[in-house]
């Protein structure tokens, strides 16, 4: 009898995430408008990444 063990599914969506956040956050910080404009950037940031995920990227064979 052989042991197997379950293959783990790596999330690579929070990594999407956190790449847009931060890229975000820093176009709203060097637009230099405030605070508003910084977490405008991150909102935006993580709506892209999110697209990007979900049109791109989910469904591939190898992510």
């Amino acid at each position: 009898m052989s042991h197997h063990t379950p293959e783990k599914k790596e999330n690579i969506l929070n990594l999407y995430l956190l790449v847009g956040a931060g890229a975000g956050f820093f176009v709203g910080l060097l637009l230099d408008l405030g605070i508003n404009a910084i977490i405008g950037g991150v909102v935006t940031g993580l709506l892209f990444a999110a697209f990007f995920y979900n049109a791109l990227v989910k469904g591939r064979a190898d992510a």
